[in-house]
């Protein structure tokens, strides 16, 4: 969103709604650009959770965010009863329904600012309607198009992630192009050297 600070698509809707004003997503207040990168695995050191303390500490993580960004709040009560916890997930993830999966061992290697990151990451997927907008779509390429505007996103608005997590690439950026999951998905599918 380099040229014209205009924005497109619903991306644009939700990033005006979580920001508050129209600004320029490639200001300098945002970190260094990162290349995208998949990671599909948590960490194999991370310390072991009892059974249902992921989500107990996600759900803290996320009304931690909500005192500092309440915006994500009513999205957040709406699913906090379908959290699932399951290692194979490697990270987490959240479906169509609004549930929200968790893999313990991401859980347990991130701070409560990073988790509270990550769900307000997976609630806007799902309200920015990715599971129906990617249907059709290679799911794989789709999911980190959607990753990198939710990601690019909550960190113009000062919202901690982890380290792993994936942004547009600089060559992106420079393209000018609108920052919306359609237009990254057909730029990743040109471009897979960004995946």
């Amino acid at each position: 969103l380099q040229s014209g600070n205009s924005l497109h698509g619903s991306e644009a809707v939700f990033r005006v709604g979580i920001q508050g004003q129209v600004s320029d997503l490639g200001g300098a207040r945002n970190a260094p650009i990162q290349r995208g990168r998949t990671v599909t695995t948590g960490p194999k050191d991370a310390p072991t959770l009892s059974p249902g303390e992921a989500t107990r500490k996600a759900q803290k993580g996320m009304l931690a965010l909500g005192f500092r960004h309440p915006h994500f709040l009513l999205p957040h009560a709406r699913v906090r009863d379908l959290y699932r916890e399951d290692e194979s997930a490697g990270t987490m993830g959240i479906d169509a329904r609004g549930q929200i999966t968790l893999a313990p061992s991401c859980v347990a290697s991130i701070s409560n600012d990073q988790l509270g990151g990550c769900i307000a990451h997976e609630l806007c997927h799902l309200m920015l309607g990715h599971h129906e907008r990617g249907k059709g779509k290679d799911q794989k390429v789709y999911n980190v198009a959607g990753d990198w505007c939710i990601n690019h996103a909550l960190r113009a608005d000062g919202i901690a992630l982890p380290a792993w997590v994936v942004y547009p690439s600089a060559e992106f950026l420079a393209a000018g192009l609108p920052l919306d999951a359609d237009t990254v998905y057909e730029w990743l599918k040109r471009h897979p050297e960004d995946m």
